[in-house]
C-alpha cells in the first residue's frame, strides 16, 4: 500500500509485474489489493519509501486514495501469500510470475 509522502514519480508503477500499481481517478497511485501478491518488488524502488506492506506499522498513515482499494481479508491474503518458514522464495523466473513488462514489449515489437 502507498503511504502519505508519495511524490508521484511511478517507478512503483513501472516495476510492478502484476499491474496492481496504477494511477486513481485522484491523481494519485494507488496499490489494488485484488491484483497485488506481496512480491514486494516495488518496495526498494520506491524513492521516498511510501510503498509498505500492509502488516507494516507505518501502514496506518495509508492514503485516502488507497483506502477502497485494500480488501478487508488483507491479514488472511498476506499470511496466505507469503512462502512458509523455510521455503525458498521466487527467483522471479517461476512459472507463477507473470512475463516482465519489458518481455510484453518486446513480444508486441517482433515483426
Amino acid at each position: 500500500m502507498i503511504i502519505e509522502g508519495c511524490i508521484e514519480c511511478g517507478i512503483c508503477e513501472r516495476v510492478c509485474p502484476y499491474d496492481a500499481i496504477f494511477m486513481s481517478d485522484d491523481f494519485e497511485y494507488v496499490v489494488s489489493g485484488e491484483q497485488c501478491p506481496s512480491c514486494n518488488r516495488c518496495l526498494d524502488p520506491c524513492p521516498v519509501g511510501t510503498i509498505v506492506p500492509m502488516d507494516d506499522p507505518r501502514a496506518a498513515g495509508i492514503r485516502d486514495s488507497n483506502r477502497p482499494f485494500v480488501l478487508d481479508n488483507w491479514q488472511q491474503l498476506v499470511t496466505d501469500r507469503r512462502p512458509a518458514a523455510g521455503a525458498r522464495a521466487s527467483s522471479g523466473a517461476g512459472k507463477s510470475d507473470p512475463p516482465t513488462k519489458e518481455l510484453a514489449r518486446e513480444e508486441v515489437h517482433e515483426d
